[in-house]
């Protein structure tokens, strides 16, 4: 699971959203066509704090556990249910979920991972 966190064009061309300012997960600086972004990674599965200091447009990047293979018939596991979007985030303190992956050999379906009240079924 993944947020970014930098200056990104809106609908208007002419227009810059206004970051938010946050720390919480593994704090990564990445360039992309000449602009910085900060991302916020957060890989352990339980729940994990992203705090905002600066209220400010993220993107997010949301992704559940993936299901466990099959055992006999050799099958691979499923990947996890995706959400990403753009949303304005309030400062506070809000609850990262990491959901697991299912256990291997058991078709076992993978947890869901949130955040925000929005959540990518696993």
């Amino acid at each position: 699971m993944g947020f970014h966190q930098g200056q990104r064009p809106l609908r208007n061309e002419q227009q810059s959203a206004i970051p938010a300012i946050a720390s919480g997960g593994t704090e990564t600086v990445i360039e992309q066509d000449g602009k910085y972004y900060r991302v916020h990674s957060f890989t352990t599965v339980g729940t994990s704090t992203l705090t905002v200091t600066r209220a400010g447009e993220v993107e997010y990047l949301i992704v559940a556990g993936g299901g466990g293979g099959g055992g006999d018939r050799k099958g691979a596991g499923g990947a996890g249910g995706l959400l990403k979007n753009n949303t304005s985030m309030a400062a506070g303190n809000f609850s990262v979920v990491v959901g697991g992956g299912g256990l291997q050999g058991t078709w076992q379906q993978g947890s869901d991972s949130s955040f925000n009240g929005l959540v990518a079924v696993g």
